[in-house]
């Protein structure tokens, strides 16, 4: 296929008539993808969203124009559900879903399908940072460091959360608490509860100490 057709987002413009969105990054094997909806906040199945992608490989971007898709509920006519967004380029279509996966093709023909990983958005991280520091938990730290940490505070490990996958399996038996995605790039997080609240350490499984990458409330 054309190497052009391979790019993928990696910053949009903000439209003049909304205040600045803040973009969505998508990262799989291949390529960097940053999506932004130009819409107010709150609205449901934004018609005007930016694709501006890069091919990791080669350095070259693309930007394209698309929209929101979502799934109706059974009256047909009420948004029930969020199922990504959806950008053409000529006879080409990209898709990009919640889950990350990134999926271009032309007709029945598909170019390229990768599921990557969405990264933390600066108010993400900043606010990631502070409820690590909360709960004692030190960002980039080994996960048997944190565990012990919040373990000594009076944290409970959610060993159900270990086994809510599809497949109902411990991804690690010393650690039951920790959910992985499917496949070698898939997020991992522990789950740990406390009186009302839940936290989910995420983790970086190609680490050999499980490096700690953020810290979000569940």
């Amino acid at each position: 296929m054309n190497s052009m057709h391979l790019l993928v987002p990696v910053a949009a413009l903000c439209a003049m008539a909304t205040p600045c969105a803040q973009a969505d990054e998508l990262r799989t094997a291949s390529y960097v993808v940053e999506i932004t909806e130009h819409c107010p906040e709150g609205e449901v199945g934004c018609r005007d969203v930016s694709y501006v992608g890069r091919n990791i490989r080669t350095g070259k971007s693309i930007a394209l124009k698309g929209e929101a898709v979502m799934h109706l509920c059974p009256d047909r006519v009420t948004p029930c559900s969020h199922e990504g967004y959806r950008f053409k380029s000529g006879k080409v279509e990209y898709r990009v879903t919640p889950d990350g996966m990134l999926l271009v093709t032309r007709g029945s023909e598909v170019l390229v399908e990768e599921r990557g990983t969405w990264q933390p958005t600066a108010a993400e991280q900043v606010a990631s940072v502070a409820l690590a520091q909360s709960v004692g938990v030190q960002l980039e730290s080994g996960y048997a460091v944190a565990r012990a940490k919040l373990l000594g505070t009076s944290w409970k490990a959610d060993s159900a959360w270990g086994k809510s996958g599809v497949h109902g399996q411990l991804a690690y038996r010393q650690y039951p608490e920790i959910l992985c995605g499917e496949g070698y790039d898939a997020v991992c997080t522990g789950r740990f509860k406390k009186a009302e609240q839940a936290i989910l350490l995420t983790i970086d499984q190609r680490t050999s100490k499980l490096r700690v990458t953020s810290v979000d409330q569940d």
